[in-house]
């Protein structure tokens, strides 16, 4: 006895042992084939003869299947190599016929169509070739104008600093002439300037205006930028903030102290901006409340929905101006804050023009929203007054009517007299 890997354990029993046989279903198939050969095995006289040797017969019908199988394999190759020969002939005389009678028509349509396709491409390059004849033409006469303007510009250049050149030789050699005891005398420096070109004095002095107050301006306008980077407003900041915080921002002491210098710094430029002739007939303009208007900016832009709850055609009008100006001046601060220090005129114009448009557009819509709050508080008046006159005949009227309609008229008419003149007109009007 002897245990296993799997932990079963093994009985030698030799007595117990048999030899295996075939299973039951192919022993019998066997005994069938044989005895089917035993009796298709014949004699010459035609009578069947038994098989002495099993095994011998095994061979032989192994070997006549065989045989079979390969007889009709060879037939089946035959067939079919003799229907190839007949289906090529068949192809080959087809081609035979079609060679002898078609080929001249297929050929002949064939150069045809090629000559018809020729023809179309050479009319398609005639066509492209006239079309862009004139562009082509028009492209060296453009190229030729350039190139005469160019070295027109070139000659010109060249001579203006050959002029520049042979003054400064001039004034160069008559410094050398002067002794050093007279080079501070007025009449020896004077004969300096004769044989300068007076156009090229006249553009130093401008050069030399223009450096000076662009510089004045940078420096004025580095102060004012200055002091509104303390208010650390940005339409970013604007933005993330929440509605009611950016009020109180807005409102802070700060801010409003950067915004009126920031307003100040602009009127310096209001000369030269044309659009307050075109607006007002005038260079100059009075703002009321500029800095709140200014600061209004942020609120627009960045809280369009608490501010315009309807967006109308002025609403869109002020919305989209303010936008631009927001764009133009936070570009403008970081232009002239940058460490280039670099100032444009032309740009600070621009900024302040699209300030007074700003104003002028907020004003107008301010100015029609107003008027439809004084509009409804006269409306409402009218209404309590007719009331009055409705009631008035009825019995207790002067007790229980009378002072209840003049209290709210009393305060319709205070809230009135906040909106200035012009309601306090149209209220005047409407009784």
């Amino acid at each position: 006895m002897e245990q296993q890997s799997s932990g079963f354990y093994v009985i030698d029993a030799l007595s117990l042992k048999h030899k295996s046989k075939k299973p039951f279903h192919l022993d019998e198939r066997i005994k069938a084939r044989r005895t089917s050969r035993l009796t298709s095995s014949t004699s010459p006289s035609g009578a069947t003869a038994p098989s002495l040797n099993p095994q011998h017969d095994d061979v032989l019908h192994s070997t006549r299947s065989n045989t079979s199988f390969m007889e009709a394999r060879r037939s089946k190759l035959a067939k079919r190599h003799k229907h190839v020969k007949n289906v090529m002939s068949a192809n080959l005389s087809k081609k035979s016929v079609l060679d002898s009678d078609g080929d001249v028509d297929g050929r002949r349509k064939i150069m045809e169509t090629l000559d018809k396709a020729e023809k179309n491409r050479a009319t398609l390059l005639d066509n492209q070739v006239k079309n862009n004849a004139s562009k082509v033409a028009r492209a060296k006469q453009i190229a030729a104008q350039q190139k005469h303007k160019t070295s027109e510009k070139t000659t010109n250049l060249r001579k203006e600093l050959e002029d520049r050149l042979r003054a400064s030789e001039a004034r160069r050699r008559h410094l050398q002439s002067i002794p050093r005891s007279r080079l501070l005398d007025p009449t020896e420096t004077g004969s300096l300037h004769k044989n300068i070109d007076p156009k090229e004095t006249e553009r130093l002095h401008v050069a030399s205006a223009t450096a000076i107050q662009n510089w004045w301006r940078l420096k004025a306008a580095d102060k004012v930028i200055k002091e509104w980077k303390q208010a650390d407003l940005s339409l970013e900041r604007a933005k993330q903030l929440p509605f009611e915080k950016l009020i109180k921002v807005v409102q802070s002491k700060q801010v409003i102290r950067s915004a009126t210098i920031m307003i100040s710094y602009f009127k310096s430029f209001t000369s030269q901006v044309t659009i307050l002739t075109f607006l007002f007939g005038t260079t100059s303009v009075a703002w009321k409340n500029p800095a709140r208007v200014f600061l209004s900016l942020y609120m627009i832009v960045a809280h369009t929905a608490q501010i315009m709850p309807t967006m109308g055609e002025d609403e869109e009008a002020v919305k989209s101006v303010a936008s631009d100006l927001l764009t133009k001046f936070e570009l403008w601060i970081n232009t002239t804050s940058s460490p280039a220090k670099a100032f444009s005129v032309a740009a600070t114009t621009e900024l302040v023009s699209a300030w007074i448009l700003y104003y002028n557009k907020f004003e107008t819509w301010k100015e029609r929203d107003t008027m439809k709050i004084v509009d409804g508080l006269i409306s409402h008046y009218l209404e309590l007054e007719n009331l009055w006159l409705s009631v008035k005949d009825q019995i207790d009227a002067d007790v229980q009517w009378k002072p209840r309609v003049e209290e709210q008229q009393q305060q319709i008419f205070a809230r009135l007299q906040k909106f200035g003149d012009k309601a306090m007109e149209r209220f005047s009007k409407a009784r």
